[in-house]
């Protein structure tokens, strides 16, 4: 039995977890700065002011690029993916929701942050069910390919699922919470820069776990054309 449809598949979630990484960097970028920005509007100096919001602009046009791009190869990858193993399909459908949750909300983020929030919350929950769908598939797969050391390695990948998406959770209400406060922008920032590493944190072990994934039906395929 061949998983090469899973093989190819995987391939490219990988490049499309290289551009959630870089997506993740620049929206960050944005989120820290935006506090910041904001407080600036008050400053006299109107022109680094408006270079300023020009270049936070810049960054939010380049993080959106990079996130389609992102959710173009996941779609088709979990697609494909799909074909050798159901659970991947469900991944697919979360990455189009997901995707269009968190674009949508990037977008309105200057303009009206309640709406950004809760756009991208949802995107959040639904990108989280993606991943556990996804990690389940490669544990189905491992079974297949008798690989102990994938399917034990994929119930910490969802143990630190669930560790990471609920600490982030609770941390954006947190932000919520205190965005009358006077040190609103502080909070903001803090825990920003702690939810971002958390998400950095996320994706690179799911690449790491997808790349072992790679290697394992790459073999897989390679022993079974070989009988």
């Amino acid at each position: 039995m061949h998983f090469s449809h899973a093989r190819k598949g995987v391939n490219k979630i990988i490049i499309a977890q290289v551009f959630a990484i870089l997506a993740t960097v620049l929206a960050s970028g944005v989120g820290l700065i935006l506090p910041v920005a904001e407080r600036l509007t008050d400053n006299k100096d109107v022109l680094n002011t408006l270079l300023f919001m020009i270049s936070v602009a810049m960054s939010g046009i380049t993080a959106t690029i990079v996130l389609v791009l992102m959710a173009v190869f996941s779609f088709f990858g979990y697609g494909q993916a799909a074909k050798d193993e159901a659970a991947f399909k469900k991944s697919m459908i979360c990455a189009l929701v997901g995707s269009t949750l968190t674009i949508s909300g990037f977008f309105v983020q200057i303009p009206n942050d309640l709406l950004s929030t809760l756009l991208t919350s949802a995107g959040t929950v639904v990108e989280m069910f993606m991943l556990v769908y996804a990690v389940s598939g490669v544990m189905n797969l491992a079974v297949h390919c008798g690989q102990r050391s994938v399917t034990d390695g994929g119930r910490f990948m969802l143990r630190l699922l669930v560790v990471t998406y609920l600490i982030t959770s609770v941390n954006t209400l947190i932000i919520r919470i205190f965005e009358l406060s006077e040190h609103a922008w502080i909070v903001s920032i803090v825990i920003g820069a702690i939810n971002s590493v958390l998400e950095l944190l996320r994706y690179a072990f799911y690449l790491r776990y997808l790349r072992q994934c790679a290697a394992m039906l790459a073999a897989y395929d390679g022993e079974a054309e070989d009988e």
